[in-house]
This record gives structure tokens, C-alpha cells and sequence, in this order.
């Protein structure tokens, strides 16, 4: 009887776990990279992306590509390398989950977290709707003290998902 309790118990809590992922959201997976001009995607930093999951790239200047992620974890392009990452030594990239359907890179305008002042925005992303993701980077005292930030919109709020800040 105690064990049916507690397995009942333990179901219910990650029943209710998982409602209050779905009304409550949580950070799709984002990251920064660099790939180099034969789309090699290196220095991954930021939320683990799921196997099989679909992925976008986006510079400052705009989209540079799609990617998927390996069953082995690896990002690659998805078709051919595009001649914007081609063209250039190194492409430093803001990833982000596939499923953000209808992401541009836009100006940082008022619908930014508090506190994120749009000089510190590196690469803003929107969708209809507005503001989606920012990676922002953040001034220390010095160089070793600079640091950077991912922030998501997530439902109607912003929230951190991920930081290299100390």
C-alpha cells in the first residue's frame, strides 16, 4: 500500500511538473557558436539541444542557415554550407531552436528585458509578434569581467536561459 502511495505520489508531481513547464514555458534550446568557412560548428556555448532537433543560425547581419543536431550531439548545416559562412574566416552565430518559427534579426526597440539596455544588445531577434531572443553582452571592469547572456522571451515575460557570467 505505501509503495502505491508513493509511486501515485511521485506521478502526480511529475504530471504536475510538466503542466507548469507548458503554462510556465521554459528556455528553448539557445547557444552561441562560431563556424568556421567549411561549417564546422565549433565553441558551442549555452542549453544542451535535443538529438534530431532542428536548429537556426542567426549573425548580426541577419540568417546565415539551418542546421540539425546529430544523434551524436554534433551541429551541422543542413544541405550545403552557404556561401555567407563560406566567404568568411569565422561566422560567431546565435543558435536557436527550430520550432521559434518566423525569427528575423531587428533592432532593439523597447521590448527588451529590464535591466538590458539596447547598446548592450549584440544580435536582437523578433518574430510578429516582437522581441524573442537577445544576446546581450554585458561590460565588466575589465576584459576578464565582460560576459554574455541569452535571454528569451518566454510566454508574456522575459527570462535569463543562459549566461557565462560570474
Amino acid at each position: 500500500m505505501r509503495t502505491v502511495l508513493v509511486a501515485g505520489l511521485v506521478a502526480a508531481l511529475s504530471l504536475g511538473a510538466k503542466g507548469a513547464g507548458k503554462k510556465g514555458g521554459s528556455c528553448p534550446f539557445v547557444g552561441v557558436a562560431d563556424i568556421d568557412k567549411d561549417g564546422l560548428v565549433q565553441n558551442v556555448q549555452g542549453l544542451d539541444p535535443k538529438s534530431g532537433g532542428a536548429v537556426q543560425a542567426f549573425d548580426v547581419d541577419g540568417a546565415v542557415g539551418k542546421l540539425h543536431v546529430t544523434s551524436s550531439g554534433d551541429i551541422k548545416f543542413s544541405g550545403g554550407v552557404p556561401a555567407k559562412v563560406k566567404n568568411a574566416a569565422f561566422t560567431h552565430a546565435l543558435l536557436v531552436e527550430g520550432s521559434l518559427k518566423g525569427l528575423h534579426v531587428a533592432e532593439p526597440e523597447k521590448d527588451l528585458p529590464e535591466g538590458i539596455f539596447a547598446d548592450a544588445v549584440q544580435i536582437y531577434l523578433a518574430d510578429g509578434k516582437g522581441g524573442r531572443v537577445a544576446l546581450v553582452s554585458i561590460p565588466g571592469e575589465n576584459d576578464a569581467d565582460t560576459c554574455t547572456e541569452i535571454d528569451c522571451k518566454v510566454g508574456s515575460a522575459w527570462k535569463k536561459c543562459w549566461s557565462d557570467c560570474k
